[in-house]
């Protein structure tokens, strides 16, 4: 019950979610609401068709999850599935986080602190991709949360100035290279041709340090990545290095 009533004091925001995304609230309740009702008419457990709460309910408690869960992911930071906790779920974001998430077994979530917090600091974590110019930070903010970022490194990317916006065209343009040098990684391993995997490793976790803040899971990853190639190609003095920094 008290699980229950944490999930419930959560913001669902229903009515302000765009229309379509209502609607595809509203269908997938509905076919919730049939699937309630055909498990109780075929005796699997049910009291009854009155033990199916009413459509809108539904709907309310899809939106809450869409706004609330978090990504569930490996130590690859592949997404494996979603939960939703309702005490984490009370952290806000930022774009310069003072936590991070990760996942254990049974999916146990632990917030890691990213630099030391005084006491009464917020707990807040990255919601979307952190490497990401402040532009398209805001943009998937808005569209998956609902609200517009106005966070220190936001506001500071998106004045109105000259050299703000010089910066925010330098972190678009470095944000794209490091997708570009990662696709490459990946593919090149997947073609074993473990020298280029290498190269555009290396490349991707410098441009990620220069992104991303320390101590990310993703910076981790890249810098990890980076030191297992290196330990491939027989280069142990700069896998050791990359694998510290990784663990920082």
């Amino acid at each position: 019950a008290r699980s229950a009533a944490a999930i419930l004091s959560l913001s669902h925001q229903l009515g302000g979610q765009p229309a379509e995304r209502c609607a595809e609230f509203g269908e997938q309740a509905g076919m919730v609401c049939s699937l309630i009702q055909e498990a109780a008419r075929s005796g699997g457990g049910w009291a009854g068709s009155s033990s199916c709460p009413p459509q809108e309910q539904v709907a309310s408690l899809l939106s809450l999850l869409s706004l609330n869960a978090h990504a569930i992911c490996d130590a690859e930071l592949q997404e494996i599935g979603i939960g939703l906790y309702p005490l984490a779920a009370l952290a806000n974001h930022d774009c310069d986080p003072t936590a991070a998430q990760s996942f254990g077994a049974a999916g146990k979530l632990t917030l890691r602190a990213l630099r030391p917090l005084a006491a009464g600091e917020a707990v807040t974590i990255g919601y979307v991709d952190l490497a990401a110019a402040a532009s398209e930070r805001r943009q998937a903010l808005r569209s998956s949360y609902l609200f517009t970022c106005e966070c220190r490194a936001c506001e500071e990317a998106l004045a109105p100035t000259p050299a703000a916006r010089k910066r925010e065209a330098a972190r678009c343009e470095a944000a794209a290279s490091l997708r570009e040098e990662q696709r490459a990684e990946l593919a090149a391993i997947d073609a074993a041709d473990w020298e280029a995997a290498l190269r555009r490793s290396t490349r991707a976790a410098e441009i990620a340090a220069s992104l991303l803040p320390p101590g990310a899971p993703a910076l981790g990853l890249q810098l990890l990545r980076a030191g297992k190639l290196h330990a491939h190609c027989g280069s142990l003095r700069e896998s050791v290095g990359d694998l510290r920094r990784a663990t920082e």
